[in-house]
């Protein structure tokens, strides 16, 4: 849904796009997100929240991942897609 959103903003002409959740309301100007999606190419924010990773994600899930790919998940970056950004003329956008 969000990508075919974007892909016809970006045939009625739109390179910089940037997908908000309804349920988020914007409280401030969003430019400095535009600039940090000229500079970058993209906005992906992500973040890392042990203690609520601990909270959500099942003790023995956390073992069995971790013995099957040698990665303890609640130290895990988690990508937060509701907001995200990409500069749609990047030849990184389309690979």
């Amino acid at each position: 849904f969000k990508i075919g959103m974007m892909l016809e903003a970006y045939e009625l002409g739109f390179n910089q796009l940037i997908w908000m959740d309804a349920t988020l309301l914007p409280l401030r100007d969003p430019t400095p997100l535009f600039e940090q999606l000229e500079k970058n190419g993209s906005l992906i924010p992500e973040y890392v929240n042990v203690e609520y990773n601990r909270a959500r994600i099942f003790p023995q899930t956390v073992e069995l991942l971790k013995s099957l790919t040698g990665v303890d998940v609640t130290y895990s970056r988690h990508v937060s897609s509701g907001i995200f950004g990409l500069t749609m003329s990047r030849h990184e956008t389309f690979l």
